[in-house]
């Protein structure tokens, strides 16, 4: 186990593969036992070049000095430039890859029919000039032709066009993979930055560090990954099942302890300090339920925190934060437990509790001196009744440590919550939702709390949990269609917004050019609808299972059709593209946010990718469920899955709602009460309808927001507020 006092290693992102199978069990695959040795010395002369001129190249000058023999000492044969046609617009890969010259030769036939000559690749690739930013536009100047493209878009839409099923990114420094067979094309992959295997980062000093982080880019992007064996398997499709296969295990046995250990043990803690220390001696069924729904809060918590920090959406890597992190924590914890030392259960020793509780309040308020941005967000809001239990109640330190120590480590080995999907986690807390807390005696002064389902039964539920596979299937069968159409409508308005443009650049007349801008804006409006208009909504959304898998579609849909377009219209500049602006103006907000803070944030994080997605999920996703503890895991599952760095928790409770989406009154009653209707007169200016018309602007608002700054999404809760004040009866 790494010492308690040094700084972790972490993942920035979601990863194609968990890190802790590549660091545990790929030294076990044999393909590990090879010697790269000499691919090695051929690379590092090659990088030891770029180190020196590599800042002066351009796109192709990389590709010839460093891609191109980088690409031959991983033992590729590939062709050119090919272009691909799709939906009346060309793509071009830089490269199709291919397992040796005769696969290749068989391929040049084939040029021109898409499907053939992909089918004979293996992968495709596309180079950039050295150190370009690989997820936003270039604000280098370096990129006179396409510095407004993005990369990863790019490889996107690369990767729907050829139907290939890999893609290889790189601007010679940084190398990424691509799958297409993944939930999120554009966010999903592995990355390795040859910086860290030449460039003695930390980390990697010594020779024998630099050579297995070498073995890691070599053993990934050489040609026999990508090669089949008798099987029909491949070496990437081997360790991407075995990452998913590790993140089922552990989701699986969590589950289990979560019901079984852990949410008892929070329970029975909260249970022993109210009759300890608050003199209740008797628990209602009421006091039971609030019980229950502060335990399940206070896991929420501890899992937001995990998978933030081990993504480093939180500020592990400041040192100030670090000492104060629940990842130092967990290990403390288990250190002290590994060696057998005593932690007080007493109820009144509380300083693990304290400290937890601080955390969340810095999470929540920010703290410049750690690094933290005020994230906000319901999740730790002091006001809502499951915080302010928390806040008045408390856990004895042995509570907290082997709540912590259950959650993240398996059989002493640490729980990879950098890979762990949301999806996952998801599983596990789905369970919880249709259980509740009953008091089992232990002995005639001791209690402990137990869950049970509504049969009396102790039982981990969750049968209900769709797979993934048909939720997958469903929501790309439903939202394909309406993705395909909406495009039309993106196009219309785009070429709409590019003459207007033009004109615009031609004309001086002051009341023209007002004329233009308001049809230009109207435009404009109609491009960002095309596609952020689109609406998801899930009647029964438990954890928001299927809306998480919306977001991820959706937002892979939007931006390889936004790239179709940009392809097939070259002279329309990205600049011109609403969505793209919208993104930058986000990006900007919180930067400039950010700076009002005092906290430094690195610009790279606040990719363009992240940005869409959380505009996605705030603008297009709805859902309602019957359980309003399954309303606030939707929130955390949509929280985890967009988190921005240094953009607060956006305001949901607009879009997720409590409350039950299949039995009500009759459509035409409540229609007809809202219109006012009498004796078959319509009322309509004098009725609650004149003041819901109204009130739907409002909504409309609330949904346009961005939620980039702390006042917007505080904007969107008192707008949200105001409104359901004028809605009650």
């Amino acid at each position: 186990m790494p010492a308690a006092t040094s700084l972790p290693t972490t993942t920035s992102g979601k990863s194609l593969f968990s890190q802790h199978y590549l660091e545990t069990r790929l030294p076990g695959h044999p393909e590990w036992l090879e010697d790269p040795q000499a691919v090695f010395d051929a690379i590092r002369d090659l990088w030891q070049k770029a180190q020196r001129y590599g800042e002066t190249w351009n796109e192709a000058q990389t590709e010839d000095e460093f891609v191109k023999p980088t690409l031959a000492a991983l033992g590729w044969s590939y062709i050119p430039q090919v272009k691909n046609s799709r939906g009346g617009r060309v793509n071009r890969p830089d490269y199709a890859l291919f397992a040796d010259e005769v696969s290749k030769d068989a391929a040049y036939p084939h040029q021109g029919n898409d499907a053939a000559f992909y089918s004979r690749a293996l992968a495709i690739a596309e180079a950039k000039y050295w150190g370009r930013p690989l997820s936003r536009k270039d604000s280098s100047g370096r990129d006179t032709w396409k510095r407004d493209n993005n990369p990863s878009y790019q490889m996107v839409s690369y990767l729907v066009g050829t139907r290939s099923p890999w893609g290889v990114l790189t601007n010679g420094q940084v190398w990424r993979l691509y799958s297409r067979e993944v939930s999120s094309t554009a966010s999903e992959y592995y990355e390795v930055d040859l910086e860290g295997v030449f460039g003695g980062k930390e980390g990697n000093e010594g020779n024998e560090g630099k050579f297995d982080a070498f073995k890691r880019f070599w053993l990934f992007f050489r040609r026999a990954a990508f090669t089949p064996d008798a099987q029909g398997r491949t070496f990437i499709q081997r360790i991407h099942e075995g990452s998913a296969t590790y993140a089922k295990e552990i989701s699986d046995k969590l589950k289990e302890l979560v019901f079984d250990e852990v949410m008892p043990e929070i329970a029975t803690g909260f249970f022993a300090y109210r009759r300890r220390e608050l003199g209740i001696g008797e628990e209602s069924e009421e006091s039971l339920q609030e019980i229950y729904r502060a335990s399940l809060s206070l896991l929420y918590k501890l899992l937001f925190v995990l998978y933030a920090e081990a993504r480093s959406l939180l500020p592990v890597q400041n040192p100030a934060y670090w000492e104060e992190s629940l990842t130092l924590m967990a290990r403390q914890f288990a250190e002290r437990i590994d060696r057998g030392q005593t932690i007080s259960d007493a109820t009144h020793a509380t300083r693990q509790y304290d400290s937890l509780l601080a955390l969340f309040r810095r999470i929540d308020q920010g703290d410049a001196s750690l690094g933290v941005p005020r994230y906000d967000g319901g999740l730790f809001n002091p006001g809502t009744p499951d915080n302010q239990f928390l806040a008045q109640h408390k856990l004895s330190d042995r509570a907290v440590a082997t709540t912590v120590d259950i959650l993240v480590r398996d059989a002493g080995q640490p729980v990879d919550y950098a890979y762990i999907s949301v999806r996952n986690l998801g599983s596990i807390y789905e369970g919880l939702l249709e259980n509740r807390l009953e008091p089992v005696a232990n002995s005639s002064e001791s209690w402990q709390l137990t869950l049970v389902n509504d049969k009396g039964e102790r039982k981990a539920t969750g049968s209900y949990y769709t797979p993934d596979y048909i939720v997958s299937y469903i929501v790309e069968q439903t939202l394909s269609p309406i993705l395909d159409e909406r495009q039309e409508r993106f196009a219309a308005a785009m070429d709409r917004i590019a003459g207007l443009r033009r004109k615009l650049e031609r004309t001086a007349d002051t009341t023209t050019i007002g004329l233009l801008r308001r049809e230009l804006d109207a435009a404009e409006r109609q491009a960002r609808e095309a596609f952020l208009g689109v609406t998801v909504c899930d009647p029964a959304m438990g954890s928001g299972h299927f809306l998480v898998n919306a977001v991820d579609f959706l937002t892979d849909g939007i931006i390889e059709r936004m790239q179709a377009y940009h392809d097939g219209h070259e002279a329309v500049a990205w600049q011109w593209n609403p969505i793209q602006r919208l993104i930058e103006r986000v990006r900007g907000e919180i930067l400039d946010e950010m700076a009002r803070q005092g906290i430094d944030v690195d610009a790279g994080r606040l990719d363009d990718t992240a940005l869409l997605t959380r505009l996605v999920m705030k603008r297009c996703i709805y859902g309602v469920d019957l359980n309003p503890m399954a309303v606030e895991l939707a929130k955390l599952s949509l929280w985890l899955h967009s988190f921005t760095v240094g953009a607060p928790l956006s305001f949901l409770d607009h879009h997720l709602r409590w409350g039950n989406s299949l039995i009500g009154a009759d459509v035409r009653t409540v229609e007809a009460a809202i219109r006012g209707e009498q004796s078959g007169q319509l009322a309509l200016w004098g009725s609650p309808f004149a003041s819901l018309l109204s009130l739907t602007t409002t909504m409309l608002e609330i949904a346009d927001r961005a939620d980039a700054t702390l006042a917007d999404v505080r904007q969107s809760a008192g707008d949200f507020a105001t409104l359901q004040r004028a809605l009650t009866p």
